[in-house]
């Protein structure tokens, strides 16, 4: 009996080991959420768990635990294979690398000196901020730039003037 356990937890090794090798490094596979965690989402990919890690989720700088709420388990998904370590069977996956960076989107689609409407998303006691067309990017108006008298709501448009886009440290400085 004890013989017969031991061949079929090899065989079951195996047959993992053998699924963990057809996982090519830099593909983009497809996979269902098996839990949502703290430090990332676990993913089966054809029965093989892999993990996003947290930083590996979104472009996005919200709270992370903001961003794992819009995950279901059971959810399909694809994302793209950053390693796979055969002898401890892991595989980290990115979801970042198959979506594009807003950051080059947003420098492709606007430079510093252009005018746009915006959608004003949030009002603070320091700023407005508003989010650009055709970008998922927000940037703020600082208060002393705007005009006293003048009648903001969120969800409002505001015509804007880019001052600053800087990818590096994630800024963009609007009037």
């Amino acid at each position: 009996i004890l013989s017969e356990k031991e061949a079929l937890a090899t065989e079951e090794l195996s047959k993992r080991r053998e699924q963990i090798l057809a996982i090519e490094v830099v593909s983009v596979v497809e996979g269902h959420i098996t839990a949502v965690v703290p430090y990332g989402i676990m993913v089966s990919i054809d029965g093989v768990e892999a993990l996003i890690p947290q930083e590996e989720i979104s472009w996005d700088e919200q709270e992370i635990s903001q961003i794992l709420s819009e995950f279901e388990v059971g959810q399909t998904l694809k994302a793209e294979v950053l390693s796979v370590d055969e002898e401890l069977g892991k595989v980290q996956l990115s979801l970042k690398s198959v979506t594009a960076d807003p950051w080059k989107e947003l420098s492709k689609a606007y430079g510093t000196g252009d005018t746009a409407k915006g959608i004003v998303t949030k009002i603070t006691s320091y700023g407005i901020f508003v989010n650009l067309p055709k970008t998922s990017i927000e940037g703020m108006i600082a208060l002393s730039s705007l005009p006293e008298d003048i009648k903001l709501a969120i969800g409002g448009s505001l015509p804007v003037k880019i001052t600053l886009i800087d990818a590096a440290k994630k800024q963009l400085d609007l009037v």
